[in-house]
């Protein structure tokens, strides 16, 4: 029965030559930019924010019902890509409609929203990956804009844990790994944070110093073993220069 099931797996995997799948994923794109232009045309969307959020949740429902239902590369590109425009229409809709200076913070928001729902459904690694970095890179934008310092050190925080769970507590869940990527990715583009002007970014940086010595710290932990570990030479001169 494994060997059976196993051959049924294999003979359902596409075996187009590399440039045809590329040419597939092409033209699922150029089809995905054509659909939503015609719907554009058709004046089926306008301005109005209720309006295009509702497009929004539907292109998206059509994109994970797409994307569960086969694995060919065609319609999965074509998924991925009617998902990116119904992402853009959701994120529009909810700037549009967002009161006064709240743009960022609706946007900031639907994003996550939108990836903490899509995140189990939408069973694709590269979507899940864009998606986990999308909320963060609002969240980001949305802090630096209205000026809530005290929240970078926590979405520091919850980003390390983040990384944590995926790679080192439960790396046997290949579902949580385009998490991980997502958030060391962001992890190091956060604290370019400094190159800001002064009157821009005026945050104490050492909350998040404390946050990423401890967590570096706890990673020597991990890969040595055990706590007493740490108390070897090699370990105690990196426990020491992190510190510093």
């Amino acid at each position: 029965a494994t060997v059976s099931l196993y051959l049924a797996k294999t003979a359902a995997r596409d075996n187009e030559l590399w440039f045809v799948k590329g040419l597939l994923a092409i033209g699922a794109w150029v089809a995905a930019i054509c659909f939503v232009a015609c719907l554009v045309i058709a004046n089926l969307i306008d301005e109005e924010p209720w309006m295009l959020f509702t497009w929004g949740v539907a292109i998206l429902t059509m994109a994970t019902l797409l994307r569960r239902l086969t694995r060919h590369v065609f319609p999965t590109q074509l998924a991925l890509a009617l998902s990116a425009a119904g992402h853009f229409f959701a994120l529009y809709g909810a700037v549009l409609a967002s009161p006064g200076r709240g743009e960022l913070a609706g946007c900031a928001v639907v994003s996550i929203v939108l990836c903490l729902v899509l995140y189990p459904l939408y069973a694709d690694s590269l979507h899940r990956f864009v998606s986990c970095l999308l909320a963060a890179g609002c969240l980001t934008t949305w802090i630096v804009s209205e000026q809530v310092w005290p929240l970078i050190h926590v979405e520091m925080l919850a980003k390390i844990i983040a990384i944590g769970l995926a790679f080192m507590y439960r790396p046997d869940l290949r579902m949580l790994r385009p998490l991980g990527y997502a958030m060391a990715v962001s992890v190091p583009a956060s604290l370019f944070l400094v190159l800001l002007p002064e009157n821009v970014f005026a945050a104490p940086w050492w909350p998040a110093n404390v946050i990423l010595a401890m967590a570096l710290i706890w990673l020597y932990h991990w890969v040595a073993g055990s706590w007493g570990a740490l108390r070897s030479e090699p370990l105690v001169l990196a426990v020491l220069v992190t510190v510093g």
